[in-house]
């Protein structure tokens, strides 16, 4: 069995008051790594139930995220062993203290990846600033298969004082050996920071496409 790394922090950089948090579990057994030094990232490298190998790197402020804008990401490799049931692997991450933006504002998902199995994602705000509060659900997937994945979303939504954002992900395999890889991005953040983001976005393919054409 490969012995679990629990890094609670990945660099030391100026500290931060929020308090990120990664639970990782099979339903029997749960593995949880803090960032105790407020220093924005969080590390997990280990095995846990039928999941010979996970590989989970969770990050937030002060490594990404703006004064207009609040981020999350969270990336992970995981693969299960000779069981032929496979199994289920529950892997969530949460920030507390955020204070950028409040009020009405607006979000964007992010969400690529590949799976030998299924997986969903729900993304969450939460004005209790609960750790994985799910007070406000802002994206929910669906059960995404077959392979290759890739999806994104964006609205509207009210938070009030200090919020904590959450991320989860449902892992499924069917089978032993199989191997699910993911990357979970969530910004809250100004509507009109969103919005010329969409612009900058939409000039970058403008950009390619014209490029392309004149090669």
């Amino acid at each position: 069995m490969i012995g679990s790394i629990l890094l609670g922090s990945m660099l030391f950089v100026s500290s931060a008051q929020a308090t990120l948090t990664l639970s990782i579990s099979d339903g029997l057994d749960t593995d949880t790594v803090t960032d105790l030094d407020g220093n924005g990232g969080v590390l997990y490298i280990g095995s846990i139930g039928d999941w010979i190998l996970n590989i989970t790197i969770g990050v937030a402020d002060p490594f990404i995220g703006d004064s207009n804008t609040s981020r999350l990401d969270l990336s992970s490799l995981n693969v299960t062993g000779s069981s032929e049931s496979g199994g289920t692997l529950y892997i969530s991450l949460t920030d507390t203290d955020n204070d950028v933006p409040v009020g009405e504002t607006g979000y964007s998902i992010d969400i690529g990846g590949t799976t030998g199995g299924s997986i969903s994602f729900q993304s969450y705000v939460d004005s209790s600033n609960t750790p994985f509060g799910t007070g406000t659900l802002l994206y929910d997937t669906g059960i995404l298969s077959g392979g290759a994945f890739s999806t994104s979303g964006n609205g509207s939504v009210t938070v009030d004082g200090t919020y904590s954002i959450t991320t989860v992900a449902t892992l499924v395999h069917d089978n032993g050996w199989t191997l699910t890889g993911f990357n979970h991005g969530v910004a809250i953040s100004e509507p009109g920071s969103l919005a010329l983001f969409g612009i900058g976005l939409l000039g970058l393919a403008f950009g390619i496409r014209k490029t392309s054409r004149e090669t």
